[in-house]
């Protein structure tokens, strides 16, 4: 996929701690999009290391850091940049391959300084975030936007476009104009405050439903796997520290109000059973303490971003076109490896749709081979509830599904399709 008016340079900077094993299954993901102008740039670890050693070597760029600090994990990365665009990702978050071309569509026909697409949840169909505004309390207003063509939305006084660090795309110049990445915010507001310090300098941001990422939601420091927090400590100290860096608001009614927030959270967790009674309380006590050390916390200063002296280190496109199988549910595992051994083979994108005769919900992954997985019911009906049924032939499923995300997966691109068929139904 081209966008018109020339192709920009993009820097891909991913920054990883303590998760090799989904950094891995990311730039996996990466290597395999759609973009003739890209390098790739991980900040990490030494998990990170070991994993750009087995997956990216020769193609990735590694930046050594381990402290827990993402903005400074950023900055870093933006620092060894040699892209007209730094584009971000999470270590656990899988493009579409078109990610990159829809971002630079967006950037330049809407002559924009910053970008951020759709992030869809660890099922892959939901959206985790989509196109919101974000203003000077840390408050979020969610945009709705009809069809799926990029816009530069229009900004009431005191708001910015959102842009969400695990699917956002910014010019490197407009980077170093507002000093990067805050590094006073070592996890939580930093895309917050960088929105609004780009909206005032003038930055038309876009937002670009196409330009589409699948955050997992690995476990870390502050989450376990099934996303119950571990600590609330970075939530208040972010929140304090933005309220710091954007002053002027009611700072007693906002801690009142992010207090009532996380406590509704913690009781929709205790609903659904990944914490328990017991830990409500130790866990809103870690954000008074978060708060209390965000209100005293030094403040330092932005890094001084200056053009890199780093050549262009350009990942070699991969071979264009996306093969595509088909099964049930039974054949699914064969099927899986005969697209693995496709895909290695000649180098091409594979995505395998198996569907079984039930009506549970849809699911799409990508798997750590590397081959986007698409599972479910066939006779599930969308919009029905979770078990919601409706008839439906399999080839009408399968059909459905890969016109659904065609212009993400790069379907729609002539010649792209090379080969579709049913093994063995």
């Amino acid at each position: 996929m081209n966008a018109p008016g020339g192709t920009l340079r993009f820097s891909v900077i991913v920054a990883s701690r303590r998760r090799g094993r989904s950094l891995k299954r990311t730039l996996r993901a990466v290597r395999q999009l759609d973009h003739s102008a890209f390098e790739v740039i991980v900040v990490g670890d030494e998990a990170a290391r070991s994993a750009v050693d087995e997956v990216g070597a020769g193609w990735v760029r590694f930046v050594a850091f381990d402290e827990p600090n993402l903005s400074a994990a950023r900055n870093l990365g933006i620092s060894a940049s040699a892209g007209e665009i730094c584009a971000f990702l999470d270590d656990d978050a899988i493009p579409e391959p078109t990610w990159l071309a829809h971002h630079q569509e967006a950037l330049i026909t809407r002559e924009a300084a910053a970008s951020v697409g759709y992030v869809r949840g660890p099922d892959g169909i939901g959206f985790q975030s989509r196109a919101a505004l974000v203003d000077h309390e840390a408050e979020t207003h969610e945009l709705a936007l009809i069809g799926d063509n990029p816009c530069v939305p229009e900004l009431p006084s005191g708001r910015a476009v959102k842009l969400v660090g695990t699917n956002m795309a910014v010019r490197r110049d407009a980077l170093a104009a507002v000093g990067g990445f805050d590094p006073a915010y070592r996890y939580f507001l930093d895309d917050a405050d960088i929105s609004l310090r780009l909206r005032l300098a003038g930055c038309k941001a876009a937002v670009v439903p196409l330009a589409e990422v699948h955050h997992a939601l690995a476990a870390s420091d502050l989450r376990m796997r099934n996303r119950a927090p571990k600590t609330l400590h970075e939530t208040g100290r972010s929140t304090a520290i933005f309220l710091r860096r954007h002053p002027g608001a009611d700072l007693g009614a906002i801690r009142a109000r992010v207090a009532s927030r996380e406590w509704r959270r913690l009781e929709r967790a205790l609903a659904k059973g990944t914490i328990e009674p017991r830990d409500m309380n130790r866990l809103m006590t870690t954000l008074e303490e978060g708060w209390e050390d965000g209100q005293s916390a030094l403040l330092p200063d932005r890094p001084d971003l200056a053009e890199s002296s780093e050549r262009f280190h350009r990942v070699a496109p991969w071979p264009p076109g996306h093969g595509v199988l088909t099964s049930r549910f039974f054949r699914r595992k064969a099927v899986l490896a005969q697209a693995t051994e496709e895909m290695n083979a000649v180098g091409r994108r594979m995505s395998v749709f198996s569907y079984s005769l039930t009506s549970w919900p849809h699911l799409v992954r990508y798997t750590e081979d590397g081959v986007w997985l698409h599972t479910g019911g066939q006779f599930h009906g969308k919009g029905l509830g979770l078990h919601g049924f409706r008839w439906c032939r399999f080839a009408s499923c399968v059909d459905d599904e890969i016109a659904r995300v065609a212009n993400r997966r790069g379907f729609n691109d002539a010649g792209s399709l090379l080969w579709a068929g049913a093994a063995n139904l």
